[in-house]
């Protein structure tokens, strides 16, 4: 959802899938079916700052957004909505293939219908008065038509403005059964809540040590650079570090095999009961989830919405079931969890490094103790209703930021007061300063046989997905292919973690793209083999700013002021812009071999950096040590 000037009737807000590039395809194929706009460049900005990954601030903005839905969503009607959604689901099938289909089934029937998948993980944040997950929009947009559908059969409900107090409560209930069984059954061993690597460690997890420990909450795999670095200076002061990961575990262990020193970290794990128990606890609890999808299901009035003749919500009701049950499930025992840690073992803090429900109840939690708490934030975003969402929606004991950006963006969202608000830099950039740059990049040569004197371009890959089709990747590789090797330069590819290596070597045979790949070395180590990085949209743009290495951003001239990354980039010139499609040619020969011009692109990273992420003086991490000390 969008949110405009409605923002300040609101004193909670869940942007439900602002920044999800699911909305691309569905403007898109808006603009294709319907032509009542006659304003071609009107419409233009329109569509492109309607799905934007944060808003970017644009006096125009809201009355475009208006003028959008007003324009598109009221001349809909039933017949043509269907047709959208189907040619919506068909767009995942032929560009989503790479990723999970169902799950992609399940959210966007969860977007439609308000955001549930979004409520339930969020609802244990927002139990208050003013409890649940707001839906703001207008009555002509077409997922309001669905809710109304649904809300005539499932009276509990009421979207038009809120998610009900009575179907929140429902879920707390629900939530409630389940921590009471927990609560209640036999005492589980608070060692089973901590796990590690090696018998050794698991040897020392003796509940009577108690030695003082900092939980830090991790949510993406490429928040384990600044873990380490954090942890070591943790580690001098001599806390312990509980690490707790809501990762996959695959992807938790990657991470540890790229920062050993991790291992000396107690792994929390919260896979102590399984689906299937989880909703035999349901059930034990005296609560039946498939009465919450009973009425759903058998609704008459959502026929007409269909994919391949097949009803919409018959599609995604079990995927969506299962999600419900699980999110539920999961709330129930993250509290649990913390619950015991808190009490078997000596907390002295707490960091948060994501937006997330684990987040929200270890400061919940803590504060209950008395234990500090500290949100550390370095997003380089520049959108205001992200500061006041997590403004509104944690209060820890401190902030602790980035750069002079985040802090002024919060200042102003924030009364001052209330607030503490700490910038301590970027740990990432600790990385980079401690580390021997001439020893890892003869390393990473060496590892691809490239002779060392020999310029190398590292082009950053992504998996298809939303608005990255397989054309714009297929655009992006051979372009900057057939440039760097008419440069008599070496391209590597930077694989995306999660990117399934087979998919990409055979795409790059189709499109007679040769080059290395590096998958899940670590990404500083990759790019202190390279002279310039070239890429799409990535946020790992800014550590190749922090490296000290050029970069070259590719994509459509409209995608420029949509993600609010390459907006930051650009606008600062902070890397330099050639559109997806043009020959990167003669930007890769000034990059690389025009000394004046590269020095003075370097320079402009260099401020953006210190703007955005602090100071690169190698002492960020122990800053940021020792404000937790402190407290």
């Amino acid at each position: 959802m969008i949110i405009t000037k409605k923002y300040e009737n609101f004193s909670v807000v869940r942007k439900t899938f602002i920044g999800n590039k699911i909305l691309a395809f569905l403007f898109k194929r808006i603009a294709l079916r319907i032509k009542k706009i006659e304003d071609e460049n009107g419409v233009q900005h329109v569509l492109s700052n309607a799905y934007v990954t944060s808003l970017i601030p644009n006096k125009h903005y809201s009355e475009s957004y208006d003028n959008l839905y007003n324009t598109y969503f009221s001349v809909m009607d039933d017949k043509e909505l269907s047709i959208l959604i189907d040619d919506f689901l068909t767009e995942f099938e032929n560009y989503g293939r790479y990723t999970n289909f169902n799950l992609l089934r399940t959210y966007l029937f969860a977007f439609f219908i308000g955001g549930w998948t979004q409520m339930v993980e969020h609802i244990y944040k927002y139990r208050s008065e003013n409890a649940g997950i707001f839906y703001i929009g207008s009555k002509n947009d077409p997922e309001y038509k669905i809710i109304a559908a649904i809300q005539n059969t499932f009276n509990e409900m009421s979207f038009s403005a809120s998610v009900s107090p009575q179907f929140s409560d429902r879920i707390l209930e629900m939530m409630g059964r389940v921590l009471i069984y927990l609560r209640k059954k036999k005492e589980i061993d608070p060692r089973r809540l901590l796990t590690s690597f090696t018998e050794k460690k698991r040897a020392q997890l003796v509940v009577k040590n108690k030695p003082r420990s900092i939980v830090i909450s991790i949510l993406e795999e490429r928040r384990f650079a600044r873990i380490a670095e954090l942890f070591r200076e943790l580690k001098g002061l001599g806390y312990s570090v509980i690490l707790y990961s809501a990762l996959p575990k695959r992807e938790t262990l990657r991470g540890i095999k790229k920062y050993p020193e991790l291992l000396e970290c107690l792994l929390l794990d919260n896979d102590l009961i399984d689906l299937k128990e989880a909703k035999e606890i349901l059930k034990m609890a005296g609560r039946d989830v498939n009465r919450f999808f009973k009425k759903i299901e058998n609704s008459p009035e959502l026929d007409k919405f269909r994919y391949r003749g097949v009803p919409l919500a018959k599609i995604a009701i079990n995927d969506l079931r299962v999600v419900l049950v699980h999110r539920v499930m999961q709330a129930a025992l993250n509290i649990h969890l913390v619950e015991r840690c808190i009490k078997n073992y000596n907390i002295c803090g707490f960091i948060g490094m994501d937006n997330s429900i684990a987040t929200a109840i270890w400061m919940d939690q803590c504060a209950k103790k008395g234990i500090p708490t500290f949100f550390h934030f370095y997003n380089a975003t520049v959108s205001p209703i992200i500061y006041r969402m997590l403004l509104d929606s944690y209060k820890p004991t401190a902030w602790i930021l980035g750069g002079k950006r985040q802090l002024k963006y919060f200042t102003n969202c924030a009364n001052t007061e209330q607030q503490n608000f700490i910038v301590s830099g970027d740990m990432f950039a600790d990385t980079i300063v401690n580390c021997n740059k001439e020893q890892i990049k003869k390393k990473m040569k060496e590892q691809k046989s490239i002779p060392f004197d020999k310029k190398v371009a590292v082009l950053i890959s992504c998996y298809i997905i939303a608005d990255f089709t397989e054309a714009k990747k297929k655009t992006l590789f051979q372009t900057v292919a057939i440039a760097v090797k008419e440069l008599g330069m070496e391209l590597v590819i930077k694989a995306h973690p999660n990117e399934d290596l087979s998919v990409l070597e055979k795409q790059m045979k189709e499109w007679d793209v040769t080059a290395s790949i590096f998958h899940n070395d670590n990404i500083r180590d990759v790019f202190l083999a390279g002279d310039i990085v070239c890429m799409y949209n990535s946020e790992a743009a800014q550590q190749a700013m922090l490296v000290g290495i050029p970069v070259l951003s590719l994509v459509t001239e409209e995608m420029v002021p949509v993600f609010d990354r390459n907006w930051n980039y650009y606008s600062s010139g902070a890397v330099c812009f050639v559109p997806l499609g043009n020959s990167p040619l003669e930007a890769i020969r000034n990059i690389v071999f025009d000394e004046e011009y590269r020095n003075e692109l370097l320079e402009k990273a260099s401020n953006y950096t210190k703007e955005v992420l602090g100071e690169s003086d190698g002492n960020n991490a122990k800053r940021f040590a020792n404000y937790v000390h402190v407290y």
